[in-house]
């Protein structure tokens, strides 16, 4: 590939958050019942934090926060959340593993 070819992302397959806790349960034998426990209070403690308009840094992952708007009725909501990861985890990006699709 040329420096000015463009390049089309083919999207990889999903993983879940149980195959998640199952990774972690092989790799650091926390029973993965528990894992799926913390990771679904990380999610409704992220949302809590995001509707109350804070930005929310995981130290591991990076940033995530809301993106406001007005409403039909003028008051704000949240429109999208946006996630900026950090140094750290662009850090692991080098060890992702691409081909090429024609």
């Amino acid at each position: 590939m040329g420096s000015g070819d463009q390049i089309n992302i083919v999207p990889g397959e999903t993983i879940s958050d149980k195959e998640i806790a199952s990774e972690i349960e092989a790799g650091l034998g926390i029973p993965a019942i528990r894992t799926m426990s913390v990771l679904e209070a990380v999610g409704g403690l992220i949302a809590k934090k995001l509707t109350e308009g804070c930005t929310v840094n995981l130290k591991s992952i990076g940033h995530i926060r809301p993106s406001l708007a007005l409403n039909e009725s003028g008051e704000p909501e949240i429109k999208k959340v946006i996630f900026q990861p950090n140094s750290k985890l662009k850090g692991r990006f080098t060890q992702a593993e691409f081909e090429e699709v024609k």
